[in-house]
């Protein structure tokens, strides 16, 4: 399984226009996954581009406004009052282009955010939502991991985890064909067995595995320093005490 995986979704809300990935799907870093429907987005961007111009055009004319009265008052025929009239529409100007660029700036990124696009090159775990269907804010639309760095996820008993330690190199293969395979080192134990199975389940860090083993794939794991003469464990009532000493029963000849 993927040690890196990231449920992708959109910061805002809206009805999905498309999803151009299906389960499986390999993509790269900045692939568009899905996009929402985007025309109230798109005319908020005009709106802000028309807002700006406007308040361009008015600082424009402050600025114009401004300059003259600084003349004027060079010459001795406006009065101070006068200018520092038009310094106050000039700053008022200035606060207006700065607030329409904010406003510009916001609706293009709400426009971007109705794009999803892959953080990372990867392979799709999981895609949900259809066309036409309303996506709400950060629900998960696509599930995306990392393709190159792989874990082997496999369920041990408790003997014989009791032999292992992490960093313990470990031989994994694909069970359909063990010529196909990769080392690797023990990287988590799990704290506790499941209390059904009693197995506990550990997760082996692959060092540069071969394409064929791919996410999903069953495989076979050989822990190279574990001693092969585990200790067996049997239940209280299969031993008998004698005099001789504890014994155990066996069966089939061997």
């Amino acid at each position: 399984e993927p040690r890196i995986r990231t449920e992708l979704g959109f910061p805002i809300s809206g009805r999905l226009l498309s999803r151009e990935v299906s389960v499986g799907d390999l993509v790269e870093g900045g692939e568009v996954l899905a996009t929402l429907e985007s025309e109230t987005l798109v005319t908020g961007v005009a709106s802000a581009m028309a807002n700006l111009r406007i308040a361009e055009a008015r600082l424009d004319n402050a600025d114009r406004v401004h300059a003259r009265e600084v003349e004027l008052v060079r010459r001795g025929v406006a009065s101070q009052a006068a200018l520092e009239a038009t310094d106050a529409a000039l700053e008022v100007a200035r606060n207006n282009v700065d607030l329409a660029r904010a406003s510009l700036e916001q609706a293009r990124d709400l426009l971007d955010n109705a794009v999803l696009v892959a953080p990372f090159a990867g392979v799709v775990l999981d895609a949900s939502g259809e066309v036409g269907q309303v996506i709400g804010s950060g629900q998960s639309v696509v599930v995306l991991a990392k393709s190159e760095v792989r874990d082997a996820v496999v369920d041990l008993p408790e003997r014989m985890v009791t032999g292992l330690e992490l960093g313990a190199p470990a031989v994994v293969a694909l069970e359909l064909d063990q010529s196909i395979g990769a080392s690797g080192s023990l990287r988590e134990i799990a704290p506790s067995a499941d209390p059904v199975t009693r197995l506990v389940r550990v997760r082996i860090a692959l060092e540069d595995p071969a394409p064929a083993l791919r996410l999903g794939s069953t495989v076979m794991v050989r822990f190279p320093g574990l001693s092969a003469a585990l200790p067996t464990r049997v239940a209280a009532g299969a031993v008998v005490a004698g005099a001789g000493g504890s014994t155990v029963w066996r069966t089939g000849g061997v």
